[in-house]
């Protein structure tokens, strides 16, 4: 098959030219071409380059904004971390006018347990570079917990007055949420392993069963009248 050749005199054709955007809508595009990749698969098989070439863009542009491939997962993150916060925080409005606390549990669940988020967390965490010296991307984790058991503090004791309960110590909300925490985190990497090592698949009703089992401790340790911790090395 023969192919047409180009006269000497006719210009070579231009590369295509690149969109432009914004800084802001460059920032979002990138944003959500990592955020892709990165529900998609193993933050070690994805890259600065992965990521501009998904975004369509420059390497460079991607390191412009986010300086490091660590600083975008940490950017996807805060901006997770930043919608879950938002919706709990409506949902702890609404529970508190029904005295109705299930679906807030199921949400908050649902969310910690997340694999994939729970990897990238715990992937972040053994990076190098040091968060602080980052610019700052939203509010971090640790200060969107605090502001979370700043709610509940302020939201309990109409609830618990409204439910003909004693008040709670803000220690003891700080327990409940990091008793939930840690059941999320540790569900999303053992979960289906555990199951298993138990003799019992994992399904939605397994799922069901631990997350009313895990309420029903969160209550437990909320009407428990103890004014300290039992510690046993307290006496030690």
């Amino acid at each position: 098959m023969s192919t047409r050749k180009r006269p000497a005199s006719e210009p070579p054709a231009a590369p295509p030219k690149r969109r432009r955007r914004s800084p802001e809508e460059a920032r979002e595009e990138i944003l959500l071409a990592a955020e892709r990749l990165l529900r998609a698969g193993d933050p070690e098989h994805v890259g600065l380059k992965d990521i501009a070439a998904a975004a369509g863009v420059t390497h460079g542009l991607v390191a412009h904004y986010f300086g490091t491939y660590a600083g975008v997962v940490r950017a996807v993150l805060a901006r997770w971390n930043k919608a879950a916060a938002m919706e709990t925080f409506e949902r702890i409005v609404e529970a508190r006018e029904h005295l109705d606390f299930d679906e807030l549990g199921v949400f908050v669940f649902d969310f910690l347990s997340d694999r994939q988020r729970a990897r990238l967390a715990m992937w972040l965490s053994f990076q190098d570079d040091d968060p602080r010296k980052q610019k700052p991307e939203g509010p971090r984790e640790g200060a969107m917990l605090r502001i979370l058991v700043d709610l509940l503090e302020q939201s309990m004791p109409s609830i618990r007055e409204r439910q003909g309960k004693d008040p709670v110590p803000r220690r003891k909300i700080e327990q409940a949420v990091l008793l939930t925490l840690a059941a999320g985190h540790g569900y999303a990497f053992g979960a289906e392993r555990w199951w298993r090592a138990l003799g019992r698949e994992p399904s939605p009703e397994a799922r069901d069963e631990l997350r009313r089992t895990l309420w029903l401790a969160v209550q437990r340790m909320l009407d428990d009248p103890s004014p300290e911790p039992n510690v046993l090395s307290r006496s030690q």
